[in-house]
């Protein structure tokens, strides 16, 4: 059986994405993001984007993503603060994050999910950190000497292995 497109996993399992946000000055790229999830092949429950102490930004996302649950970081000003009020408002039975400088690849969710419908792996499962390809709008600087090889530290890298939390939550 092909576990990504047969599970009963694909229908029975929740995901909220919360992609966290704190400046307009990035707000091509959130929205990239947000419409990154909203092409998911296997579609997340739910977008919760959190607006870490940015009243302006808010009200732009609820008027331009009306799709997206908004809420404002009732937290600590960062990006703790802002996960936090996320997890506080989604309703997902998994809760992925999502950078709001990066792009999830069409089948990020359908890959990610899996796991948690496999009878071999406990529930619920403590928070994850998960490495998978996301593209990004911003390369990462150049740390190495030209003549030590890297992957995707150059100039022209698209690609990303940005870690990913899940959460499964007890809802």
């Amino acid at each position: 059986m092909n576990t990504i497109t047969e599970s009963p996993v694909r229908s029975s399992i929740r995901v909220s994405v919360v992609i966290c946000a704190y400046t307009e000055e990035r707000y091509g790229d959130l929205m990239e993001a947000i419409d990154s999830v909203r092409r998911q092949s296997l579609a997340a429950h739910e977008i919760v984007v959190v607006c870490d102490h940015n009243d302006t930004l808010g009200e732009r996302v609820r008027r331009e993503a009306a799709d997206a649950v908004v809420v404002a970081n009732r937290e600590q000003r960062g990006l703790s603060g802002a996960r936090n009020s996320g997890i506080a408002a989604a309703s997902g039975d998994v809760i992925a994050f999502l950078d709001d400088d990066a792009i999830a690849e069409p089948d990020w969710l359908e890959h990610l999910v899996p796991p948690y419908g496999d009878p071999l792996v406990p529930a619920p499962l403590p928070p994850t950190q998960v490495t998978g390809p996301l593209k990004t709008s911003w390369s990462p600087p150049r740390m190495l000497p030209d003549e030590v090889p890297g992957p995707g530290w150059g100039a022209d890298a698209t690609v990303s292995t940005s870690p990913v939390i899940l959460m499964q939550t007890n809802r």
